[in-house]
C-alpha cells in the first residue's frame, strides 16, 4: 500500500476543466424523445409477441368445431371433467396400481391434448374419440379406488395415440 501512496503523491498536479461536470452530466443523460421512442417500440414488440402466444396457445376447445361429431365429443369430454373434478376428493387413499394406472391415462391425456393442438381437421375426431376413451378410464379408475382394489379391471398403462 506505501507504494502505491508514494506513486499517487507522484502524479503531477491536475485542474480539470471548468465546465467538466456539465459536459459529463450531458454526455450522460440519453436525449428524452430517443427513450420514447425506444419504449414505444418496446411496448409494440410486447404487444405483438403477446397477441402471437396467446393464439398459439389457444386451447382447442376455444375453437369452434364445424363437424357436429366433434362438437359433441368435446361436450362429453367437458362433462367427464367436471365429473371428474367430484370424484377426486372422495378418493381418500390411492392404491399404487390405481395411482400408477391414473398417472399412466393421465399421461396420455396431455399427449392427446398436444396432439389436438396440431391436429387436421380430419384427424381431429379420432383424437377427440381418444380423448373421451381415456377420460372414461380415468372416471372408471377413480370410481374403483374409491371402493376398493377389485372393482374394475386396470387397463394396460401407455398407449399411443397417434394419426
Amino acid at each position: 500500500m506505501s507504494h502505491l501512496s508514494e506513486s499517487l503523491r507522484e502524479l503531477p498536479a491536475f485542474e480539470p476543466p471548468a465546465d467538466g461536470w456539465s459536459r459529463l452530466q450531458q454526455a450522460l443523460q440519453p436525449a428524452p424523445r430517443r427513450r420514447r421512442r425506444a419504449t414505444a417500440a418496446l411496448a409494440l414488440a410486447a404487444s405483438v409477441l403477446a397477441a402471437v402466444g396467446i393464439v398459439r396457445l389457444m386451447p382447442p376447445q376455444a375453437l369452434s368445431p364445424a363437424d357436429p361429431e366433434i362438437a359433441a365429443l368435446m361436450q362429453r369430454s367437458q362433462a367427464l371433467e367436471r365429473h371428474l373434478v367430484r370424484l377426486r376428493p372422495q378418493v381418500v387413499v390411492w392404491d399404487a396400481r390405481y395411482a400408477a394406472t391414473t398417472q399412466a391415462i393421465e399421461s396420455d391425456i396431455a399427449m392427446v391434448d398436444l396432439q389436438l393442438n396440431h391436429a387436421s381437421a380430419a384427424g381431429a375426431r379420432t383424437l377427440w374419440e381418444n380423448r373421451v376413451s381415456l377420460l372414461d378410464r380415468l372416471v372408471a379408475t377413480h370410481q374403483a379406488a374409491g371402493e376398493g382394489p377389485s372393482a374394475v379391471a386396470l387397463a394396460p398403462a401407455q398407449q399411443e395415440w397417434s394419426l
